[in-house]
């Protein structure tokens, strides 16, 4: 242990702040030394867990640390003593993760842990996340895959696998998170490692699967593994599977109040808001005047169903979709099912996350008479474009354009074969050619099959509403 007495008269402190507020010195006293405390200093909270522990950045002898404290009744020891011999023995297997200095009880009776803190570092789903270069996210996936590689052979495994727990500093990786560390005496199963392959994998855009072939084979040829297709099948699974849960936990987010999102509930209305265009007040005032915003909009479709005007919000063009009552029995059905603009909504964010492009949803409205929807809006980006019909029609267009154009589509209906997601209005006046390629509208009737056989009477339906695959329909050109 790094052993550092200071003078006497560390300051204590009541720890009543929000995260990022600054905090007086805190003093900790060894376990192994009673003869004084550690002051660490500039105390910073940059992470809190309810009742459970607080991560401050401070100094300690000039040395910036990491200050983790604990501060269930119960359990607080176990989980020091945890978190400090799995860094013991991380360091002893040469593995790179936070020094630890010592550990010990603050002055107000917590335990506490403190590390060194790693200079320069960047958490590796932040630094994934701001890179627009495709060849750079690769490589840093790739760097990552071959760690947990290295992790698995030494028999390490992270319990919580995911980026946030590396960091990357001066071309190297740091395990994070010890308490979620577990230790084999040999090298860590493969069906294990494979599994962890598969949700580390799970960062690779959806539409790019094509690509996860080589993380896998990096993985195979660290461990010194035989590599098959029926692997890369294999893995594949796993990865949308874990996919698909992760998307439900999301889904269920973007109907709650969070950073991205303000929800409504006043009186006959209700709705979830995107916060990147409106304040609670101004998401409030929306809803109460959609109906006259939607009347001096320009009018798309005004039908029996469903009336859409494209209208204009803070200079955004916006696409609003009211879903018109059609009766008892409909607003039954819409209240139990949930409103077609709230599936909307669902839909536009499952997109979203699989990277299966279409306008973007920034809010859907509810109206409710007593304790039934009477009638609900769901407001999307307008997408810039020519629809795909018009577009093969287009003599203008060379026939490369188009053909691009058909085989974009026909890969964004291989992607939704493999999640089982059919659109169920798929003409192909619901599909815009714009500059970045096609894209997707009008989600009415999408549904994600449970069973094999539901998807493909749906799927089937899909097909011969679009048929694209003749091209000669449309331009009298040859069929590709």
């Amino acid at each position: 242990m790094v052993c550092g007495k200071v003078a006497a008269g560390g300051q204590k402190s009541g720890y009543r702040m929000q995260t990022g507020e600054s905090l007086s010195d805190i003093t900790v006293y060894p376990a192994e030394n009673h003869g004084g405390g550690f002051l660490c200093q500039s105390c910073r909270l940059i992470r809190e867990i309810a009742g459970t522990r607080r991560i401050y950045s401070a100094l300690w002898q000039e040395q910036p640390v990491i200050v983790k404290i604990f501060y269930r009744r119960f359990g607080a020891y176990r989980h020091t003593m945890r978190e400090w011999r799995t860094l013991r023995k991380l360091a002893a297997l040469q593995i790179a993760c936070p020094e630890p200095l010592f550990y010990g009880k603050t002055g107000e009776g917590h335990w506490a842990i403190v590390t060194a803190l790693i200079a320069d570092s960047q958490e590796m789903f932040g630094l994934f996340g701001s890179m627009d270069d495709e060849q750079k996210r690769m490589q840093l996936l790739m760097s990552v895959v071959g760690h947990l590689a290295h992790l698995h052979i030494r028999g390490v495994e992270q319990e919580d696998l995911h980026l946030g727990n590396f960091l990357w500093a001066a071309n190297r990786i740091y395990l994070l998170d010890p308490a979620r560390i577990r230790f084999y005496e040999g090298p860590v199963p493969i069906t294990k490692g494979l599994y962890q392959l598969a949700t580390l994998c799970g960062y690779w855009p959806a539409n790019q699967e094509s690509q996860i072939e080589q993380f896998v084979r990096k993985y195979f040829a660290a461990r010194g593994l035989s590599f098959s297709s029926q692997h890369l099948d294999h893995i594949l699974k796993m990865i949308r599977s874990h996919r698909e849960r992760l998307i439900r936990r999301r889904l269920q987010k973007s109907l709650r109040d969070s950073k991205r999102y303000i929800t409504l509930k006043s009186g006959t209305l209700r709705g979830v808001f995107s916060r990147e265009l409106w304040a609670q007040k101004q998401a409030a005032e929306l809803a109460g005047q959609i109906d006259t915003l939607m009347n001096h909009g320009k009018i798309l479709k005004r039908g029996n169903t469903c009336f859409v005007s494209l209208v204009e919000i803070s200079g955004r063009a916006v696409v609003i979709k009211r879903y018109n009552h059609k009766g008892l029995w409909h607003s039954i059905r819409q209240t139990l099912k949930g409103s077609r603009a709230r599936r909307c909504w669902l839909y536009g964010h499952r997109f979203d996350e699989l990277k299966i492009p279409t306008a973007a949803p920034l809010a859907f409205i509810e109206k409710t008479q007593g304790p039934l929807v009477y009638c609900s809006y769901i407001l999307n980006d307008y997408v810039e474009g020519t629809k795909l019909c018009n577009f093969l029609r287009d003599l203008s267009r060379t026939e490369a354009e188009q053909t691009e154009a058909v085989e974009r589509v026909e890969a964004i209906l291989r992607q939704m074969e493999e999640y089982h997601i059919t659109h169920g209005d798929l003409k192909p006046s619901n599909i815009i050619i714009t500059s970045g390629g096609p894209v997707l509208i009008d989600l009415d009737s999408v549904r994600v099959h449970r069973t094999g056989l539901s998807f493909r009477r749906a799927r089937a339906k899909d097909l011969r509403q679009l048929s694209i695959l003749d091209r000669s329909e449309y331009t009298g050109r040859s069929g590709t």
